[in-house]
Parts: C-alpha cells; structure tokens; sequence
C-alpha cells in the first residue's frame, strides 16, 4: 500500500506542523479571516496573512507527497486523511474542555450573541447585549468581557459605544445568556442617530494574566 515510506512519513509531518500553526485553541486564526483555505487564513482586514498562504502551499504539498507515496487506495486514503486533518483539532479540544480544561478555557462560543442600541434623541444611548458562552467545566468561571467587534453596522460600530470590561460569571457546566447593559452619552450622535443592532459579535475573555479572544 505504501510506495515510498520516507514521502509518507515526511507528508504526515507537514500534515501536523500545518495543524500546529493554525490550531484553533485558545483562539480560532480564522476569526476576522475575509478569505480562507482549510484551517488557513488568506486574506484578513490587514491584507494578505504570509503565514496563512505558507501553510496552504504545505498542506498542498503534503497531500502531493501523500498521493506520490501511496501505491494503492490513493483517492481513499487522501480523503480519509484531509477528513481526519479537519476533525482532529475540534475532536481534541472537546475533549481537553470537558476533561482538563479550567477557568476561561473551558469556555466556548458559537457566535450566538446580539446588540440592540437605543437612542432617546439627546445623544443618550441605552445598549444592551445578549452573549450565549457554555462552560464546560463543573465550576464556575468569573472573568472581565471586553466586545471587541461586529459584523454588523461599519457606520455605528459598537466598539465605540462599548469600550469597557464587564464583570461576567459563566455557572459550571452549562450555557447561560450573560446580558450586558450600559448607557453612553453620545451628545455628538443625538441627531444622526436613532438605533443600531449589531450581531456576530467577536469578544475577549480575560482573568488575570490570562486572555482568549472569541
């Protein structure tokens, strides 16, 4: 089945330095990535990612030298092998989250979360977020949130109204909705703007010297 050990075993160890790069724990690369390829991020808000585009051209050319080293079940194997390249790295931080995993990295988000902003026409804001974040361990993790950015509305972005850290405590094991309310004095806004909704949003968790971006 193997042609060329030395080409199997040299694609197998591309295949997990380019896992390595990029591997989505504690934050996702691909997060704020306008253009990807895998698990690789092209094109981002800066440009182009050098960093991204070196590992395509690795994976690609793993896969070369995994089909070169195979005498038969080519088509088999190399599909089997990108599945498994896709799947390992969700599979192993399941597994760390639910079994070793504690305080901020224990936590996961879906992008499930929306802002609603509200204005009373004098330039005050009333702003109010609903975040959903799971915690997979069995204790309670309290951290600082800090919303970083949106989809949503490039006009009015809610970074702006929003710049502090809020207080958050997430119950052990479980998902909760943590809402988030403030009100802005905006008097420079009172006449241009009447309300905004953002969603999507992208979020920073941090307890003490320890930060992941979401």
């Amino acid at each position: 089945m193997i042609k060329n050990k030395g080409s199997f075993v040299l694609a197998i160890i591309i295949l997990f330095i380019c896992m390595l790069l990029f591997f989505p724990f504690p934050e996702n690369k691909l997060n704020g990535a306008t253009t990807s390829f895998m698990s690789f991020p092209i094109n981002d808000q800066d440009g182009f990612n050098t960093v991204g585009i070196i590992g395509s051209i690795l994976y690609i050319a793993a896969i070369v030298l995994l089909v070169s080293s195979l005498k038969k079940y080519r088509i088999r194997l190399v599909f089997l092998t990108m599945f498994a390249y896709a799947l390992a790295p969700t599979a192993a931080i399941w597994l760390y989250q639910h079994t070793l995993a504690s305080g901020i990295y224990a936590l996961s988000y879906d992008n499930r979360s929306e802002c609603t902003f509200e204005s009373d026409g004098d330039g005050h804001i009333y702003a109010a977020c609903n975040i959903e974040l799971k915690n997979h361990s069995r204790n309670d993790v309290s951290f600082n949130l800090e919303l970083l950015e949106s989809t949503y509305d490039k006009q009015f972005p809610l970074e702006e109204f929003l710049k502090g850290s809020y207080p958050v405590t997430v119950k052990g094991k479980g998902s909760q909705t943590v809402l988030i309310e403030d009100e802005i004095d905006r008097p420079d806004l009172k006449d241009e703007f009447n309300g905004s909704s953002s969603g999507f949003l992208r979020i920073k968790a941090t307890d003490g010297d320890s930060e992941r971006r979401f």
